[in-house]
């Protein structure tokens, strides 16, 4: 697979989700580019949820006077889950706190330097004191993400790894539906194994670390 390397507004690398149309097509090659298009978001929907592996850093630079920062979610998804705050300096500076959430996150408080905050029910990360100056300390909360089902681009790195086994799940879909000219219910049933291959995989991987806060790194951080 090959693709020109693009970034959404917080500089995180992403491909277009038709640039997966090629395996699916090579599959199924008289599906229409509509409808494969909609399968392929439906599929990769599907794959997110299972894996759990779509995790980023969310950076929040604080500002003079703003005590309210809403969670800067990249476009085409939403939280699924927020799983840790750090605050002040990362890379190993003493200068930073971090605290791992318990499963019910919204609404929970914590402290850093007899700065109160909370996370509010519309996911936004609430200062109880107003930072004095713009950039006094950075914010970066991990977070888990699910694509949501009009989204149009897919991480780079998922993309790269699992993106034929996402179009694997498409075609064997389409191979399923009686009464099209591509209906092939004994090859469907093989390609879908390839689909529930790659959520596999890509589980295992999750559970490694090998695809975890790393993946939709801004460019800044790198």
């Amino acid at each position: 697979m090959s693709y020109n390397a693009e970034y959404d507004a917080q500089g995180n690398q992403i491909v277009p989700l038709d640039s997966l149309l090629p395996s699916v097509l090579s599959r199924v090659s008289a599906l229409p580019y509509s409808a494969a298009v909609g399968m392929l978001q439906i599929k990769y929907t599907e794959f997110a949820r299972a894996v759990g592996n779509i995790r980023t850093v969310l950076r929040i630079d604080t500002q003079k006077d703003v005590g309210r920062y809403p969670l800067p979610i990249p476009a085409g998804h939403f939280l699924h889950s927020v799983r840790s705050i750090h605050i002040g300096q990362q890379n190993g500076s003493r200068d930073g706190y971090h605290f791992d959430l318990p499963d019910y996150w919204q609404g929970w408080n914590g402290l850093y330097r007899g700065q109160r905050y909370h996370l509010d029910e519309s996911n936004a990360l609430v200062l109880y004191r107003v930072p004095g100056q713009d950039g006094e300390y950075p914010i970066h909360v991990r977070v888990q993400l699910v694509p949501t089902s009009d989204c149009l681009d897919i991480p780079a790195d998922i993309a790269a790894m699992y993106g034929d086994g996402i179009a694997a799940g498409v075609a064997g879909e389409a191979m399923n539906v009686r009464g099209k000219p591509w209906y092939d219910p004994g090859n469907s049933v093989r390609v879908m194994k390839i689909f529930y291959q790659a959520i596999n995989d890509a589980k295992a991987n999750a559970e490694r670390g090998k695809l975890s806060t790393s993946y939709m790194r801004a460019r800044r951080w790198i």
